[in-house]
């Protein structure tokens, strides 16, 4: 982190830090694409030590940018010997989604899956969105039950461009979950070329082998729909 202000106040087995910041560059050391930049960061980091193991812990930290704002909460574990677990939750909102994949964590969803996620989420704004993450980071995205992880957003005018050569969804007014491994849109209204979405659901089982699969109703011109699939 760059260009922290704060107070800072420590003892020998636990300590806080009192945020109050502006303009924050946060360098996740090749998790995300880039560093983050922060207009604002705000909010309350206790720590103790017990027993050889080192607790960090959050009643809500607030920090916004230019792409989106939230607030997060909860705690991390960091014992002397074996991997960080991480207990948090957060609540997002104004996050835009053409530059999601900016904040893709890059190191841990395959290439195939972000190339897809990279085309795909092609506009849109999130209202609001809710985070749970609970588990050793280490182990994600849980494949043997070793923890929990789910990012919701409600997008509001979003464009989902799902596949090559295939009319985008458009105007989609969805929740999207990510879970664990998995990806899932649900649609409660859009269009596709002229024809007005009556629900869809778009999903993805496995991001690092990215089958897209897409069950929905629409109501337009037949003429349309047979230019779609012609095309």
């Amino acid at each position: 982190f760059d260009n922290l202000t704060g107070i800072l106040e420590f003892a020998p087995d636990r300590g806080r830090l009192e945020l109050d910041s502006r303009e924050v560059q946060v360098d996740t050391d090749g998790l995300l694409r880039a560093p983050v930049a922060l207009d604002k960061l705000t909010g309350v980091v206790n720590w103790r030590r017990d027993a050889g193991v080192l607790r960090l812990e959050s009643d809500g930290i607030e920090l916004a940018g230019a792409d989106f704002g939230g607030r997060f909460r909860g705690g991390v574990t960091v014992p002397d010997g074996g991997e960080p677990v991480l207990d948090l939750q957060g609540h997002y909102h104004d996050v835009r989604v053409g530059q999601a994949g900016r904040y893709l964590p890059v190191t841990v969803i395959p290439p195939q899956g972000v190339a897809w996620l990279d085309r795909a989420l092609a506009g849109g704004r999130v209202v609001a969105g809710e985070l749970v993450f609970r588990g050793p980071p280490v182990d994600f995205p849980f494949d043997r039950g070793e923890g929990f992880f789910e990012a919701r957003f409600q997008v509001e005018d979003g464009v989902l461009d799902y596949a090559p050569g295939w009319p985008r969804l458009d105007r989609l007014r969805a929740i999207v979950t990510f879970r664990n491994r998995g990806l899932r849109v649900e649609a409660e209204s859009g269009r596709l070329v002229d024809a007005e979405m009556q629900g869809a659901t778009a999903w993805i089982d496995d991001l690092e082998n990215p089958v897209v699969q897409i069950r929905g109703r629409a109501k337009g011109s037949s003429a349309s729909m047979w230019r779609a699939l012609r095309d």
